[in-house]
């Protein structure tokens, strides 16, 4: 990587380096496990796919005593990101997390039943609300003798805030007097108000004297709202550079919840200039979730304009998985790997946290380099390359693919025969690997592709994304060329869940069909030398059943690659290409392959029942260095 041409986005600084972006997976749980908050660090690891490290903060660790202030952990993390070449995010914790000599200098201690880790099965935790252990059958409180109950602070105490403010303001002051080499490595700070950066108090309910008592009022949602405001202008007023300041400046990371005042008060602020992120909770969770449409055209706006006053700065974004909890990773999570990391690349996830399930599994650790090689892109010629995973969403909000004369009403999602409407259809067209419901119990209102639930995969959602995960490469006439494919091969290989096939239309007697790709915004359009590619597909049926070609726009028309023949083997199977002399101009008229395209994946198998299903196109400017399956053509 070129240190004259790769400028970098650290904390609101423009710097070049020739060492790696810090965008990509970060390590650390941030001060959680299984949702407990005020957790010690793990260890610092140095994978390849590893940019950086999410460092729980807390204000009890850091604030000892009153008016003592230690921040060496945070000292010691940063030169160790320093030796590895990496970064840190610093998740400032309070809530739960403040230190416990505020209870005796006026603050009241709040007793809250937090939620249970996941392994917790009632009855042995103590329900919500309930103050005494006398029912959890003389085992104690909590789940499997870990407490579910935590102390929190009576956040509307004058005496609480004013603390928390000058806690704010000691760390900001350490920060900025770091060594220029440690300060850098230092991408973010969250600005938390409560229990996490979401939008209240605790997670969790009061014990009955105290809500009696009227500390309820912390769980008024109007009250709350007021009172996260005000701590963020804290945060924003004490992190703001004005002119003159020598100050060097810092971002801030704000929560995922789009407060109109919070945001107004970061553009009046030097933020707005030099750089801040934002937590991207429900994205960076979970992928083919109803209502995900929303956000993503919500937030896209955002991440693509840039910051005024500046060159090439762009409001960044920060996610972490919740596997433990997600109904699909419980399902198959080899399939839920692949598919979440890829749905978070393509929807802009700059930093995504908290995938230790993800690494302890070797055979799924492709999906974080994979992740990591393409976080950060918001322009394609700064970009590694282009790529595409196939898809069909089935958005069942989509009424011109799907008319509701014929289908009918969509009803906001909540029709569920249109959701089975759609889903036999599609199946009768997809008869090989149809999509499914796992879940449409009787009374069932719409597809139910919820975040959380019982344990499932479900293949149709009201505002789905609805096509390939993909950046900068376009898939043209993906249903006029190509069939969806749902839940394809062993559930062990990450790239099962989803995929897309030729479709000869009209016609089975093998007439071979294309998949028509074009690169877009210029990717390619400074690159010297050759290209390489990369397709993943499933080597389905018996040996000599199944082959295709890759072909690419060049300045000798449309250019073959060599023929690959299908062995049968079961797999999902990746095949590598050297592109000499590609031409990807990303301008219609220069494209030397049909309908405009750059590139086409032609399916040159006997017959259709025969059709080959691709799950992964890539175009990259570097040799491969990493490899997605160990099942190679």
């Amino acid at each position: 990587m070129n240190c004259l041409t790769t400028s970098v986005y650290l904390g609101l600084m423009m710097l070049c380096v020739a060492s790696a972006t810090p965008w990509g997976v970060y390590d650390g749980n941030g001060g959680m496990i299984d949702g407990h908050y005020c957790a010690q660090n793990t260890a610092m690891t140095n994978f390849s796919w590893t940019r950086g490290y999410w460092l729980g903060f807390t204000w009890a660790a850091t604030n000892p005593e009153y008016g003592v202030f230690d921040f060496s952990e945070l000292d010691q993390t940063l030169r160790t990101a320093d030796k590895n070449d990496q970064y840190v995010e610093v998740n400032a914790l309070v809530g739960q997390c403040s230190p416990p000599w505020l209870y005796e200098h006026g603050v009241t201690p709040l007793l809250v039943n937090w939620k249970p880790s996941p392994t917790c099965v009632p009855p042995i935790c103590v329900p919500a609300g309930t103050w005494n252990c006398s029912n959890s059958g003389g085992e104690g409180c909590g789940c499997d003798g870990v407490p579910c109950n935590q102390t929190f602070p009576d956040y509307f105490s004058p005496i609480y805030r004013s603390r928390m403010k000058e806690w704010i303001n000691a760390s900001h002051q350490h920060i900025v007097a770091l060594p220029p080499n440690l300060r850098k490595r230092i991408l973010s700070v969250q600005a938390n108000a409560g229990s996490t950066g979401d939008l209240s108090g605790w997670h969790g309910r009061l014990y009955p004297d105290q809500r009696e008592a009227g500390f309820d009022r912390i769980e008024n949602a109007t009250l709350w709202a007021q009172y996260y405001e005000d701590v963020m202008k804290d945060w924003i007023d004490i992190y703001n550079v004005p002119e003159g300041s020598s100050n060097p400046p810092v971002a801030l990371l704000f929560g995922n919840n789009e407060d109109p005042v919070v945001d107004t008060y970061v553009q009046r602020s030097s933020l707005a200039h030099t750089g801040y992120m934002r937590k991207m909770g429900q994205t960076s969770h979970n992928y083919a979730i109803s209502g995900e449409m929303q956000l993503f055209n919500e937030t896209r706006a955002l991440l693509e304009t840039k910051l005024p006053g500046s060159k090439n700065l762009f409001v960044r974004t920060r996610g972490e998985s919740t596997l433990s909890v997600s109904r699909s990773w419980l399902a198959a999570p080899s399939w839920t790997a692949w598919a979440l990391a890829a749905w978070n690349a393509a929807f802009g996830m700059d930093t995504w946290q908290n995938n230790s399930l993800i690494e302890e599994q070797p055979h799924m650790r492709p999906a974080l380099s994979f992740f990591t090689k393409y976080a950060g892109a918001r322009e394609g010629r700064s970009n590694a390359g282009a790529w595409a995973v196939l898809r069909d969403g089935l958005d069942i909000a989509d009424i011109h693919r799907w008319p509701e004369v014929q289908f009918g009403k969509v009803n906001k999602g909540h029709n569920m025969d249109r959701c089975l409407a759609i889903i036999n259809h599609t199946a009768n067209t997809q008869t090989a690997h149809p999509p499914k419901l796992d879940v449409a119990p009787a009374g069932a209102v719409g597809c139910d592709a919820g975040r959380t639930g019982l344990v499932a995969l479900q293949d149709a959602g009201y505002q789905v994304y609805p096509g390939n995960y993909a950046q900068f490469l376009e898939q043209l006439e993906p249903e006029a060329t190509s069939l969806g494919a749902w839940r394809i091969g062993p559930k062990d290989e990450i790239f099962g869940r989803y995929g897309r096939s030729a479709l000869a239309k009209g016609s089975d007697d093998g007439t071979a069909a294309s998949l028509l790709f074009r690169v877009t915004e210029g990717v390619f359009s400074d690159h010297e030398g050759p290209l390489y590619a990369r397709v993943v597909f499933f080597d389905a049926g018996d040996a000599g059943r199944q082959s295709w070609m890759l072909r690419f726009s060049s300045s000798h028309g449309c250019s073959d690659t060599q023929k690959i023949e299908g062995k049968g083997s079961g797999h999902w199977v990746e095949a590598r290409f050297e592109l000499q002399g590609a031409s990807f101009s990303g301008i219609l008229s220069n494209s030397k392959c049909p309908k405009g395209s750059d590139v086409t994946i032609t399916d040159l198998s006997p017959a259709m029942s025969s059709a080959v299903v691709f799950n992964l196109i890539e175009l990259s400017k570097v040799p491969f260095e990493f490899e997605l399956t160990p099942f190679r053509a």
